[in-house]
C-alpha cells in the first residue's frame, strides 16, 4: 500500500463501515493532521511503510468516527464548506463556458453557410433557420446549475416552458430587424463582421422582448432576471442576518463562561468541560466567519445588481419616453437603447447564477449547525455564576459610563487579574511602555498604530482573524476578539489585535513567543489552523484540497503532499557579452552561389503560383491571368497601284469692281493662272456682279 489514492480510500471505506460518510479531501487533510502531529511515528523525509501507512489509516479513521466530537465536527466543516464552495465556483464557469461554446457553435454555424449565389434559396433559407434557432438560444439566460432537486432552495416547476410564444416573437422581432432581404448582404461580410453583427442582433432581439415584457405586449419565456436577482438576494440576507445574530449570542456565552471559568477557577467545571467549550466555541466561531464571509459576498452581489438593475430600469423608461404612442421610430434612436436593456440583463442574470450558488453554500453550512449537541445551555450553573458576576461588576462601577463601556473595563481588569495570577507573566504589570509608531523604529520590532497617526487604520489585515493571539497562545486556544480601539501592533509586517492591554504589553515584549504560542496551540487543534488563517504548520484545507484537485497518486511520504522544501540556487553568466555580427546567408563558395543563382532562375521561370481561399479572403481575392499581347503583322506584295483623281480649282471673280479689259498674250510661261486670266478676260462682260470660276484638270 504505497499509493496515495489508496491510502485515502482505505480512510473512506474504513469510515463508511463505522457508519461514517467523509470525503476524500476530508480524509486527506486528517492523514495530513496525524502524520504531521506525530513525527517519532512518521519519520520526516522518509517515505512510510507498509506499518506505518496501518497505523495512520487506523488513527485517522478513529479520529473521524469520533461521536459528538465539537473538533473533529469543526473540521468536517470546514472541509466540507471549502470544497462546496469550490466546486459550485467551478460549476459556474463551467456553466459559462459551456454556454459560450455552444454560442460559438451556432455562430460557426452561420458562418460555415455559403450560398453559391445570390438566388439560392434553399442555402439561405437555411441559413436564416440558423440565426433564428442562435436567437432562441441566447434569449433564456443563462441555465441553473446543475444541482438535484432537493439541493435547489429555490421553487422550480416541472412543467415543460412552451416555446410557442417566445417563438413567434422571436420571429417577429428578426424580421423586423433582420428581413431576409438582408441576407444577400450579409453573406458578403467577413467572419469578424458577421460575429459581430450576430452578437448585436442577439442584444436587439433580447432587448425587444424586454420592452415587451414590460410593456406588457410579450416577452414570454423570459424573466426579469434583476426582480428575481432582488428577491432571492433579501431572503438570502435575511437568513444570514438571524443566523449571524443567534450564533454571535450563542458564542459570547461560551466566551463570557469561559472567561469567568480562567478567572474564578468555579467548582462545577472541570478541565474536560473547560476544553470541551473551547471547542464548541472555536466550532461557533468557524460557524460565524462562514456565514460572515457569505454575508460578504451578498454584499457584493446586491451593490451589482442595484447597479445594473438602475441602469436597466432607466434605459426601459428612456425608451418607454422615447417610443410613446408612435407607430414607428427611428431605428437609430431605439438599437442602442435596446442593446443596452439586454447588456445590463445579461449581466443581471449571470449574477443570479452567483447568488444562487451562494445559496447552495449556506444550505451545505446548515447541515454543520447542529452537528454536536451543546453541553452549555443557558440554564447552566456556571453560566448563571458568570452572569451573576458580571452584573456584580457593573453595579460597582461607577454609573457615568454606558454600559459597553463598562463591559470593556471589567474586561481588561479582569483579564489583568488573571495574567497576574500566572508565574511566569507575573513581571508584565510593570512592562515598560509600547513603541509608538515614529521614524527611528528599529526593524523588525513591534510597532502600535493608532488611529490619529495611520490613515487607513480601518483597512488594515489583521492577523488570526482578528482574534487575539495572546490569549489564543496562553488560554489553550481560547478565542476571545481583540479591540482595535487599543490600537493595532505591527510587526514583521503583520498586524495584531489583542484583547487587553496587558495582552498587548505582552506581545511587544515578546513578539516571537507569542507567534510560537499560537502556532503550537493550532499544531495540537487541527480545527483552529484554518480558522486563524495560518500558513504554518503546512496543514491547511486549502491546500489539500488543491493537492486532491491538482494531482493523483504517487507515494505516500511523511509529509502527504505537504509543500516542497525551498532550496537555493544561482547561476553564472557572463558579465560583458560578446555582440556577434554573423551572416547565416554568407556563402564563399562560387558553384553554391552558381547552385543558388540557378534555382532563383528556375522558380522565377518554371514555378507556377497558387492560391487558397480562407474565411478572411472570401469573395475578396484578386485574380490575376496571364496573356498574350496581340501581334503587329503586316504583309509584302510585288505590285503597286495607285489612282490620280482631278483636281479642282475654284476662284473669285470680280471682286474689285467693274472688270477692266484685259487681253492674254501667250508666251512661253502657261499655268492655272494664264488660263484663269483668259477665262475672265473672255467672260461676258454684261454682269457687274462677282462670280466663282471653277477650273478642273486631268493629271496623266
Amino acid at each position: 500500500m504505497g499509493d496515495l489514492d489508496e491510502v485515502i480510500g482505505s480512510i473512506v471505506v474504513g469510515c463508511e463501515k463505522c457508519g461514517t460518510v467523509v470525503s476524500e479531501a476530508l480524509a486527506a487533510f486528517m492523514a495530513r493532521v496525524i502524520v504531521e502531529n506525530d513525527p517519532v511515528q512518521f519519520a520526516p523525509d522518509a517515505e512510510l511503510g507498509a506499518e506505518d501507512v496501518c497505523v495512520l489509516v487506523e488513527s485517522a479513521i478513529s479520529r473521524l468516527c469520533e461521536r459528538d466530537a465539537p473538533a473533529i465536527e469543526t473540521i468536517k466543516m470546514q472541509v466540507g464548506f471549502d470544497s462546496t464552495y469550490a466546486s459550485l465556483e467551478e460549476e459556474l464557469g463551467r456553466a459559462r463556458r459551456s454556454r459560450e461554446d455552444e454560442k460559438n457553435e451556432l455562430i460557426r454555424q452561420i458562418l460555415l453557410a455559403k450560398p453559391k449565389s445570390a438566388n439560392d434559396f434553399e442555402t439561405l433559407t437555411a441559413l436564416y433557420r440558423q440565426i433564428f434557432a442562435y436567437l432562441l438560444k441566447i434569449s433564456r439566460g443563462s441555465p441553473a446549475l446543475e444541482v438535484p432537486p432537493e439541493r435547489r432552495p429555490w421553487s422550480t416547476t416541472g412543467k415543460k416552458r412552451d416555446e410557442g410564444p417566445a417563438e413567434r416573437e422571436i420571429a417577429a422581432a428578426l424580421e423586423s430587424v433582420f428581413p431576409r432581404i438582408g441576407l444577400k448582404s450579409f453573406v458578403q461580410l467577413s467572419s469578424d463582421e458577421k460575429r459581430h453583427q450576430l452578437e448585436e442582433l442577439g442584444r436587439i432581439v433580447t432587448g425587444i422582448r424586454l420592452f415587451n415584457k414590460e410593456s406588457g405586449k410579450g416577452g414570454a419565456g423570459i424573466e426579469r432576471a434583476d426582480e428575481i436577482a432582488i428577491r432571492r438576494l433579501a431572503d438570502l440576507r435575511k437568513i444570514l442576518e438571524e443566523q449571524t445574530r443567534e450564533q454571535e449570542d450563542l458564542a459570547m456565552r461560551y466566551q463570557e463562561t469561559l472567561v469567568y471559568c480562567h478567572l474564578r477557577q468555579p467548582e462545577g467545571a472541570t478541565r474536560a468541560e473547560i476544553s470541551r467549550w473551547q471547542q464548541e466555541l472555536a466550532n461557533r466561531r468557524q460557524y460565524c466567519a462562514y456565514l460572515a464571509s457569505l454575508a460578504e459576498d451578498a454584499a457584493a452581489s446586491g451593490q451589482r445588481v442595484a447597479a445594473r438593475r438602475e441602469k436597466l430600469v432607466s434605459e426601459l423608461e428612456d425608451l418607454k419616453d422615447l417610443v410613446g404612442g408612435k407607430a414607428s421610430v427611428p431605428k437609430d434612436q431605439v438599437y442602442p437603447k435596446f442593446d443596452a436593456i439586454a447588456s445590463c440583463w445579461k449581466d443581471v442574470d449571470l449574477e443570479l447564477r452567483t447568488i444562487e450558488a451562494r445559496t447552495l453554500a449556506l444550505d451545505e453550512l446548515n447541515t454543520y449547525r447542529e452537528s454536536y449537541v451543546p453541553t452549555l445551555p443557558a440554564t447552566h450553573p456556571v453560566y448563571r455564576a458568570a452572569l451573576v458576576d458580571a452584573r456584580a461588576k457593573l453595579g460597582a462601577t461607577s454609573t457615568s459610563l454606558s454600559k459597553e463601556e463598562k463591559s470593556n473595563v471589567d474586561d481588561e481588569a479582569d483579564m489583568a487579574e488573571a495574567v497576574a495570577r500566572l508565574d511566569d507573566d507575573a513581571a508584565l504589570a510593570v512592562a515598560d511602555h509600547l513603541v509608538e509608531a515614529a521614524g527611528d523604529e528599529q526593524e523588525d520590532a513591534p510597532v502600535r498604530l493608532g488611529v490619529e497617526t495611520t490613515p487607513e487604520f480601518m483597512q488594515l489585515p489583521l492577523e488570526y482573524q482578528g482574534f487575539c493571539g495572546w490569549t489564543i497562545a496562553n488560554r489553550h486556544g481560547l478565542l476571545l476578539p481583540g479591540k482595535p480601539a487599543l490600537g493595532v501592533v505591527r510587526y514583521k509586517g503583520a498586524c495584531y489585535v489583542f484583547a487587553h492591554e496587558v495582552a498587548v504589553r505582552a506581545f511587544v515584549r515578546s513578539p516571537r513567543d507569542v507567534v510560537r504560542g499560537v502556532v503550537k496551540t493550532a499544531s495540537e487543534n487541527p480545527e483552529l489552523v484554518h480558522l486563524l488563517r495560518l500558513q504554518y504548520p503546512g496543514t491547511s484545507v486549502a491546500k489539500v484540497l488543491a493537492a486532491r484537485a491538482g494531482s493523483r497518486g504517487g507515494a505516500v511520504s511523511s509529509s502527504l503532499d505537504a509543500p516542497p522544501a525551498f532550496v537555493d540556487a544561482a547561476t553564472e553568466t557572463p558579465l560583458h557579452f560578446v555582440e556577434k555580427h554573423i551572416d547565416r546567408s554568407y556563402e564563399w563558395n562560387e558553384w553554391a552561389l552558381r547552385r543558388r543563382a540557378l534555382r532563383v532562375a528556375h522558380l522565377l521561370s518554371s514555378c507556377a503560383t497558387t492560391s487558397m481561399q480562407t474565411d478572411k479572403s472570401h469573395f475578396r481575392r484578386d485574380n490575376h491571368t496571364q496573356v498574350y499581347l496581340p501581334k503587329i503583322a503586316g504583309t509584302q506584295t510585288r505590285r503597286a497601284t495607285g489612282t490620280n483623281p482631278p483636281l479642282k480649282f475654284q476662284y473669285l471673280h470680280g471682286l474689285r469692281g467693274k472688270p477692266r479689259p484685259s487681253k492674254y498674250v501667250g508666251g512661253g510661261g502657261g499655268g492655272a493662272a494664264a488660263a484663269a486670266a483668259a477665262a475672265a478676260a473672255e467672260a461676258p462682260t454684261h454682269h457687274n456682279t462677282p462670280c466663282v470660276v471653277t477650273l478642273t484638270y486631268e493629271q496623266n
